[in-house]
């Protein structure tokens, strides 16, 4: 990934300040595609947390079985006596989702040698759901059925509050928690219907569809620090987004039908695409954000420079673009500042390069 800029000492006889900038806010977007060994029939990656991914995938008889990913090895996670288990969050310590049994669906945590069964106190009905989305700490969220309407729910390790979206008649989902911050989904006007929303513990905040010009159907799965993640519908098929806001990031993998983004840690996101013969696969995907380069006249001097918290980049220039050779700068770096005599002839061009 780079981003490049010039110096034209055809400039020389100007003695103000001239500055040539970069477009700033610009993102590279680097995807691994996650494949469970025994996933024959699809993986999907649904939550991160540091270096440590978790999902479900489908095994040769479509049996869902809940997994841990470390960067090297699949570990299987399965209640005991569960029929199938999805996997939806972590917070690098402990495990939550959700597994089906003879009696019912039911959220659960693992700490990496126990499981412990939630079954929010509020759910009865007709088959009863409780499903545990999201964790931070001792905070847990996801939903609950009363009478088939879902609710979400948050539970602190001791009690379960109710989550509901103001005006959701037909339902609510707490799906994903930072902090004292949830994000979910409220269905206000029919099924399948919904407004993505932020909570803060006290106050309702929609999430706009204009993020999306106007797309239909956001939803928003996933939240770490100020940062929400998720997927949209166009009306064709489905893309992951990552809004920071004001910034919106689309997010498609490389020749996929559909893209879902189902959770995110800092610059690191995880979800599932539907290859072209529409088989799941779960996909890790890392944003780097391209630094701001500046290139400054000051009378006989250029000063180019970058920010000087962005680390891992090295400044490269190239009299010849047609040669394509770029070379690493070998003079002075401070701060990532450099500091050159104007050249008395010829094109500069600059550029930033990251491994």
């Amino acid at each position: 990934m780079n981003q490049r800029e010039r110096f034209n000492s055809g400039l020389i006889g100007l003695i103000f300040v001239i500055a040539f900038t970069v477009m700033a806010g610009a993102q590279t977007v680097s995807y691994n595609s996650l494949d469970a060994p025994l996933g024959i029939n699809g993986t999907y990656a649904q939550g991160i947390s540091g270096k440590q991914i978790v999902g479900q995938y489908f095994d040769g008889s479509y049996t869902a079985h809940g997994f841990i990913y470390d960067g090297t090895n699949f570990t299987t996670i399965d209640p005991p006596n569960s029929q199938l288990t999805s996997v939806r969050g972590t917070d690098g310590h402990r495990v939550t989702g959700y597994f089906v049994n003879t009696t019912g669906t039911h959220g659960f945590v693992w700490d990496g040698a126990n499981y412990t069964t939630l079954n929010d106190p509020e759910a009865f009905g007709v088959d009863p759901v409780t499903s545990a989305y999201g964790i931070d700490g001792t905070n847990i969220v996801g939903y609950y059925t009363s009478n088939t309407i879902p609710h979400g729910f948050l539970y602190n390790g001791k009690s379960y509050s109710t989550i509901d979206y103001p005006g959701g008649t037909y339902g609510s989902y707490a799906q994903g928690i930072s902090g004292t911050n949830i994000v979910g989904l409220g269905y206000d006007v029919a099924p399948g219907n919904g407004h993505s929303f932020i909570y803060n513990g006290k106050t309702f905040i929609t999430i706009p569809n204009s993020i999306t010009n106007g797309s239909a159907a956001i939803d928003a799965l996933s939240i770490s620090g100020n940062v929400f993640a998720g997927y949209y519908f166009d009306g064709v098929t489905d893309h992951g987004f990552v809004w920071e806001p004001p910034n919106y990031i689309v997010l498609n993998y490389p020749k996929a039908k559909l893209t879902t983004v189902y959770g995110i840690n800092g610059n690191t996101v995880v979800g599932n695409y539907f290859d072209a013969q529409e088989n799941a696969h779960g996909f890790e995907a890392i944003i780097t954000q391209t630094p701001l380069m500046t290139i400054i006249r000051l009378g006989s001097q250029i000063v180019v420079s970058w920010p000087a918290n962005a680390g891992g980049w090295t400044l490269q220039t190239n009299g010849d673009l047609t040669a394509s050779v770029w070379g690493n700068y070998t003079g002075t770096v401070i701060n990532n500042t450099v500091t050159n005599r104007v050249p008395s002839n010829g094109t500069v061009f600059y550029r930033l390069i990251q491994p």
